[in-house]
């Protein structure tokens, strides 16, 4: 019981750095990918250790790691310490299927792939699987594919071995020197992601914690360089960040007050065309009430004139 224990607190402490350090060597493709950590199958301990989906089966990863991706990715991760035998293997066969059965889609065995990663070569698996009539391929450094008709396409991944080109998951082990964790530095330099240097930071912590008892690991800790580097990096993040955010308020302000200037001009000259409007009816109304008053006048003159005429006639008769 207390072993289970031991090897439980080990998975616990590798595996996020492990996660950390795949989602860090798939950057670049990041945008393309849905990792999900520790996947429950159903309920403990049917547990994936990583899963990584590629929702676009028609996007093709640049990074060798995943060259033999299809939608949906399982990972089965071994710290230097544990063993990656047969057993692991029928294991994590056992948590693709309860995959594919507990999932929400129904999907094609065709569409699934497990990479199991390790440190060290596994020499008895690998013994095992040429045994069994699969197929080993020496994809590349550290990279061998796994293949066997009618079964789900596998690879191996030797951490020990890879290329130089991956700087993180080659980084999970207690056997580093200087220049291992001064090339984790220098590609952290060339992170300007947020997300990227929070993973950058647990790789690296915990990489200098499997490394510990180094007396020039325990100098640099001393000297506070990594944990300084990274919030100096993040310090500088947040200042470009504030910058854009004051620039885009300042931007806003402009277009604001653009837009109430424009506002006001349109209110004003509306305004100005409904008083010109008034006043044009003013004049107009000023002009008919000056016609009907010259009218009127008229008029009355045309009927004192008719009534003077009748005084004539009625007096000319009176005298008959």
């Amino acid at each position: 019981m207390k072993q289970n224990n031991e090897n439980d607190e080990l998975k616990r402490q590798y595996h996020p750095a492990f996660c950390a350090a795949m989602k860090l060597e798939f950057r670049e493709d990041r945008n393309h990918l849905v990792f999900e950590k520790e996947y429950n199958l159903n309920t403990k301990p049917n547990e994936i250790d990583l899963l990584i989906i590629n929702a676009d089966t028609n996007f093709k990863v640049s990074n060798q790691l995943g060259a033999i991706f299809r939608k949906h990715n399982l990972f089965e991760y071994k710290s230097p310490d544990t063993m990656l035998d047969v057993k692991t293997y029928h294991r994590t066969m056992g948590y693709a299927y309860l995959y594919v059965a507990y999932g929400k889609d129904v999907f094609d065995m065709s569409e699934l792939t497990v990479s199991f990663l390790r440190a060290g070569y596994p020499k008895t698996l690998m013994k095992w699987f040429s045994d069994s009539g699969f197929e080993i391929v020496d994809f590349a450094d550290g990279i061998y594919h796994i293949r066997k008709a009618n079964h789900i396409d596998m690879q191996v991944i030797v951490a020990n071995r890879i290329g130089k080109g991956y700087s993180w998951i080659n980084k999970l082990t207690g056997n580093l020197e200087m220049e291992d964790i001064l090339q984790m530095q220098r590609e952290i330099k060339k992170f300007s992601d947020e997300e990227d240097l929070i993973d950058a930071e647990s790789v690296l912590d915990f990489s200098l914690s499997l490394n510990y008892k180094k007396q020039w690991v325990k100098e640099l800790i001393g000297m506070g360089v990594f944990k300084d580097y990274l919030n100096e990096e993040r310090a500088k993040m947040r200042e470009e960040f504030d910058n854009m955010q004051k620039e885009m308020q300042k931007e806003m302000q402009k277009e604001l007050q653009k837009e109430l200037q424009k506002e006001r001009d349109d209110m004003q000259q509306e305004i100005q065309e409904e008083r010109d409007n008034m006043q044009q009816t003013i004049q107009d109304k000023d002009k008919q009430l000056r016609t009907e008053r010259e009218e009127n006048t008229k008029l009355r003159k045309e009927i004192e004139e008719l009534k003077r005429q009748m005084k004539e006639q009625m007096n000319k008769i009176a005298m008959l």
